[in-house]
C-alpha cells in the first residue's frame, strides 16, 4: 500500500526580527508605549528615547547600535494637509517633513548612523523618503501614494501593503503585497458600501497584526 503523498504549502514567515521591530515602532507611533509592541521591543534590548520622542518615536539598542525613528500617520487635520501637499503634490519642502528630517540628523548626532526608519500610512512615506535622502534603510507599511506622483521604494526602503489597500496602490519599487484577513477597523464590516470607510479599513496599520505580530 502507497501512502498518498500530500502537498504541503510553504507559508512565508514575515515575522523577522526586523519587520516586527518595525512594525512594533509603527504601533507606537499611534497607541503610545502602554502596550505589547512597546514590551517587545524593550524586551527586545530596546530602549525609548523620551527626549527625542516629542512628535516621533526613538528607540535605541545599546548593544548592536541601532536606532529605530517612527513616523505616525494621518490622525489630525492638519496630517491630512500634509497628506495633500507633501503626497498628492510631492512637496518635500513641507515643513513636516523638514522637521521629520531634523529628527534623523538629531538620532545620528546622539546614537550614530545605524538608523532604520519605519510607519505607516503618511508615517511610511516620511520614513521612505527621509530614508532615501540619507541612504539609510526603512521597513514600513502601506505608505499614502498618489496618481500625480508615484512614490519609489528602492532596495533599502522595504514596503508591505495589503493587496486591496487602493490609498498605497501607487507605490512602485520593492513592494510586497501581502493578503490579509482585514479586520473592521472602523465597525462597519467588510461589505460596508460606503466605500471610503471600506478603504480606511483596507489602509489599517491592524490588519497585519498577524502577519508581523
Amino acid at each position: 500500500m502507497f501512502k498518498k503523498q500530500t502537498k504541503t504549502k510553504n507559508v512565508k514567515n514575515y515575522r523577522t526580527e526586523n519587520n516586527k521591530l518595525a512594525y512594533s515602532v509603527s504601533q507606537v507611533t499611534y497607541n503610545g508605549t502602554n502596550n505589547k509592541y512597546h514590551k517587545h521591543l524593550e524586551d527586545s534590548g530596546y530602549l525609548y528615547d523620551k527626549e527625542l520622542s516629542k512628535e516621533y518615536k526613538v528607540y535605541h539598542n545599546s548593544n548592536t547600535k541601532k536606532s529605530i525613528i517612527g513616523y505616525k500617520g494621518t490622525t489630525s487635520y492638519n496630517d491630512v494637509l500634509i497628506d495633500i501637499d507633501g503626497i498628492a503634490l510631492n512637496n518635500f519642502e513641507h515643513p513636516e517633513f523638514i522637521k521629520a528630517n531634523d529628527i534623523y540628523a538629531k538620532v545620528k548626532d546622539k546614537y550614530g548612523d545605524n538608523i532604520l526608519t519605519t510607519g505607516h500610512s503618511l508615517g511610511s512615506t516620511t520614513a521612505i523618503k527621509i530614508a532615501k535622502k540619507n541612504d539609510t534603510n526603512s521597513i514600513s507599511f502601506s505608505p499614502g501614494t498618489s496618481p500625480l506622483y508615484k512614490l519609489n521604494a528602492n532596495d533599502k526602503n522595504k514596503v508591505y501593503r495589503q493587496g486591496n489597500d487602493q490609498i498605497s496602490r501607487y507605490i512602485t519599487g520593492n513592494v510586497e503585497n501581502i493578503p490579509v484577513a482585514k479586520k473592521a477597523i472602523y465597525g462597519l464590516g467588510n461589505d460596508t458600501p460606503l466605500y471610503f470607510i471600506n478603504q480606511l479599513d483596507d489602509h489599517s496599520l491592524q490588519n497585519f497584526d498577524d502577519t508581523f505580530f
